[in-house]
């Protein structure tokens, strides 16, 4: 009698049997929103990425718009414009090199670019791209590329105080505003994307 007892299956009760196929379903749905988790912070970052080189590329183009026309009038509220741009830019180099440091200070760099007008929820995942990826190809490239123009807006910065002497002592002749707004246009050519 007791061979037959042994010889009959045991009933598993259906909940025990259902157990791993529902462990495996968690696991599935804890993957999908982990995987989605991430694919939204990627997003994050290049928006992030997308909207500081959106306002630094426009910063540049501006202040190269704003001097020309300073050059070519006079005009303080051309100056001021340029001077305001300009400062974009600056804010832009001072968090790229501080980023690059050996140690850089988050929470400073954020400051600065908030005060550019860059989106706040967008900086952090930014911030991760170009400090962990700086050497990937594109991101490199990018870099190198941002970097080759710091000579230019540094000479910009020159023509704007050249051309405010030349006003201060009065209105400077058509070839002296010429000059200015020849220089200016060949470090656009330089500085273009």
């Amino acid at each position: 009698m007791n061979a037959s007892r042994s010889d009959k299956p045991i009933a598993i009760p259906l909940a025990r049997q259902l157990r791993p196929l529902l462990v495996g379903m968690l696991l599935i749905v804890l993957l999908v929103l982990v995987l989605t988790w991430i694919a939204l912070q990627v997003q994050v970052a290049v928006a992030g990425l997308l909207n500081g080189e959106s306002i630094w590329s426009k910063a540049e183009k501006q202040a190269v718009i704003d001097l020309y026309a300073y050059a070519e009038t006079g005009s303080a509220d051309h100056l001021a414009a340029f001077r305001r741009q300009v400062q974009i830019v600056a804010d832009y180099r001072v968090a790229r090199d501080a980023l690059a440091s050996a140690e850089p200070n988050y929470r400073a760099i954020e400051q600065v670019l908030v005060r550019t007008g860059a989106l706040r929820e967008s900086i952090p995942g930014g911030l991760f791209v170009l400090r962990h990826f700086a050497h990937t190809p594109y991101i490199h490239n990018a870099l190198e590329s941002w970097r080759a123009t710091d000579a230019g807006m540094d000479e910009l910065q020159r023509l704007a105080v050249e051309s405010q002497a030349a006003y201060a002592t009065g209105a400077p002749s058509a070839v002296q505003r010429a000059a200015i707004t020849r220089r200016i246009l060949a470090i656009n050519q330089h500085i273009a994307p």
